[in-house]
């Protein structure tokens, strides 16, 4: 009756190790499909960001706490798109944009993120950080 009794919690336990290397396998490939996108839609949180990230909460409080979750899956859908279309294609994103579109849509698009984005360019930068307060 002890043999039984432990040769049951043994093949229990390789049942066990079957059930946790399995679960190991799917997690390693969820993270392997969501690795890029998870990876890119973090980059952009710099100083800027969390500064503007802080005084928005130090203002609304929770009021936009529900905003997080639509923008977090917007930004992880397009990241993740933007990293495979990539790795595809070898190609940036304005070389694609120009290849479906045409040169005149790419500039529109390539000056719109410029003008978006050189005010955290600015503001990063040591050497222009004196005249950004001006600004800031």
């Amino acid at each position: 009756m002890l043999r039984s009794g432990v040769e049951n919690l043994q093949n229990h336990g390789a049942s066990l190790q079957k059930r946790l290397r399995s679960l190991r396998r799917r997690l390693l490939l969820l993270l392997a499909v969501i690795g890029p996108g998870l990876i890119t839609s973090n980059v952009d949180n710099d100083a800027g960001g969390i500064t503007v990230y802080t005084q928005a909460g130090a203002q609304y409080g929770y009021a936009l706490l529900w905003a997080l979750i639509p923008m977090t899956i917007a930004l992880y859908v397009t990241e993740e798109m933007c990293a495979r279309m990539g790795v595809v294609t070898g190609k940036g994103l304005s070389d694609l944009i120009r290849e479906e579109f045409g040169f005149r849509p790419t500039f529109f698009v390539m000056i719109t993120g410029f003008l978006w984005i050189w005010p955290t360019w600015l503001r990063n930068s040591p050497a222009s950080r004196r005249p950004c307060k001006f600004f800031m």
